[in-house]
C-alpha cells in the first residue's frame, strides 16, 4: 500500500511504502545543503508531519542516508553540530510515531528486541517517554532478569553455556508472570545476580493498572515462542537495529555489524573492563546467537527503527582507536583489529560534546541522562 503527501511550498515529495518512509532526492539535497536553525526545523516538521499524516510507524528513515564522504565534508566545514540536531530530532520523531500507533493499537505487552549493541536499554526509556505522553502509564521488565538457573542453561557447540538461546531463560515462569500481569493481579518480579548466576526478588509487587503497558527489552521479544499462549492481540512487537554507513562514490560501506561491534567493544571496556581483544573474540558467537535467535523472528515486528546515525564513527573513534591499537600482531584478532582501525581513520573526528545527553549513543559513550 502506498500513501503519499505532497508540500505545497516546495517540490519535496515524501512516499510511506509497506511501512518505509521514502524521501525524494531533491529533499536529501537540501539536507545536506541546508544546515541554519530555520531550515532545521522546517525539514523535521515536515518529516514529523508525513509521519502523522500517514498514520503508519515507518520503518526506516532514509534522510538519514549520508555517505562518509559527506559526512566528513560537513565535518570539515564545522557543521556537523546541526547536523546532530536534525538528526536526534528525527530519531525523537521516529519514536514517538510508534508510540502514537501503540496508543491507538492498545496492547497490554510491548516487546522490544534487537541484536547486541542496537540501543535497546536507551530506546526503552525513549519509549516509555513517548508513551507517558500518549497518556500511558508503563513499566519495564528486563528479559535477562528470567536467566534460569546454569543447571538448566543450555551448552553450545563448544561446551560452554549458551546465554544466547531462548531456552537460556526460564519460560515458564515468564508466561506465567505475563499471563498474570495482564490480568491485573500483583507479580514479585525475579532480578538476577550475574555475579553469582542465581535469581533474587523484588521486594515490592508490581501490578498492571488500567493505563499500564508493560515494556519489554530484550534479544528474544520477536520470538512467539517467549510468549506462550498469550494473544497476539495483547501485543505489540518492535525491531530495532541499525543500518549500514555508504563509505562514499565507491560503492563500499561500513557495515551495521561493524558499527555495533565498535560501540560493543567501547562500552563493554568503558563499563565491564572488557579488552577490545575479548569482545572481538567474542563476536562471532554472538553474531551466530543472533542469526539464529533474532533475525528469523523479525518478519513478527508490527514497527522497525533504525537507531545508527551517520555521524556516530566520529564519536566513537577518540575511545575506539586506541582500544584497537593495543590488540599486539600475537593476538589471534589481530588482523581484524587493524581491519576496523582502516574503517575507523576514514572517519574524520566528532566533539562528544556536540552530543545530546539523552541521545542513543549515549548508553555507548557514556554521559547520558538517563539512569541505568
Amino acid at each position: 500500500m502506498q500513501n503519499s503527501c505532497k508540500n505545497n511550498k516546495s517540490s519535496e515529495k515524501f512516499v510511506v511504502v509497506d511501512k518505509k518512509l521514502i524521501v525524494s532526492d531533491g529533499f536529501k539535497s537540501e539536507l545536506r545543503k541546508n544546515y541554519d536553525e530555520n531550515s532545521l526545523s522546517e525539514l523535521v516538521n515536515k518529516i514529523v508531519g508525513v509521519l502523522e499524516i500517514n498514520g503508519v510507524p515507518a520503518d526506516r528513515m532514509l534522510t538519514a542516508d549520508i555517505s562518509l564522504d559527506e559526512v566528513n565534508n560537513i565535518i570539515d566545514k564545522g557543521k556537523i553540530d546541526k547536523l546532530i540536531v536534525v538528526l536526534e530530532k528525527l530519531k525523537e520523531a521516529m519514536i514517538s510515531s510508534v508510540a502514537e500507533d501503540i496508543a491507538q493499537k492498545m496492547p497490554k505487552v510491548v516487546l522490544i528486541a534487537g541484536p547486541s549493541s542496537s540501543g535497546k536499554t536507551t530506546f526503552c526509556k525513549k519509549m516509555a517517554y513517548a508513551l507517558e505522553q500518549q497518556g500511558l502509564k508503563p513499566k519495564m521488565l528486563s528479559l535477562d532478569d528470567y536467566y534460569d538457573t546454569l543447571d538448566n542453561c543450555p551448552l553450545d557447540e563448544n561446551g560452554e553455556y549458551d546465554f544466547e538461546s531462548l531456552y537460556a531463560l526460564d519460560l515458564k515462569l515468564i508466561e506465567d508472570h505475563l499471563t498474570r500481569l495482564v490480568a491485573g493481579e500483583e507479580v514479585i518480579l525475579p532480578r538476577y545476580d550475574f555475579a553469582t548466576a542465581s535469581r533474587q526478588w523484588q521486594s515490592e509487587p508490581t501490578k498492571m493498572e488500567e493505563d499500564s503497558i508493560l515494556i519489554i527489552e530484550g534479544i528474544h521479544g520477536l520470538n512467539p515462542e517467549l510468549t506462550g499462549s498469550l494473544s497476539n492481540d495483547l501485543l505489540y512487537r518492535i525491531y530495532i537495529s541499525g543500518s549500514a554507513l555508504k563509505m562514499g562514490q565507491n560503492g563500499q560501506s561500513f557495515l551495521s555489524t561493524d558499527n555495533r561491534l565498535i560501540r560493543r567493544m567501547v562500552r563493554d571496556f568503558k563499563y565491564r573492563g572488557t579488552s577490545a581483544q575479548s569482545t572481538i573474540d567474542r563476536w562471532m558467537s554472538v553474531r551466530l546467537g543472533e542469526r539464529r535467535w533474532i533475525v528469523p523472528y523479525q518478519k513478527y515486528a508490527n514497527a522497525s527503527v533504525n537507531t545508527s546515525f551517520p555521524y556516530e564513527l566520529g564519536l566513537l573513534r577518540h575511545e575506539a582507536i586506541p582500544l584497537l591499537q593495543n590488540v599486539t600482531n600475537e593476538e589471534p584478532s589481530y588482523f581484524e583489529a587493524q581491519r576496523l582501525l582502516k574503517l575507523l581513520e576514514e572517519v574524520h573526528p566528532v566533539a562528544v560534546e556536540l552530543l545530546p545527553k539523552y541521545s542513543i549513543l549515549r548508553e555507548f559513550l557514556g554521559g547520558s541522562g538517563y539512569e541505568y
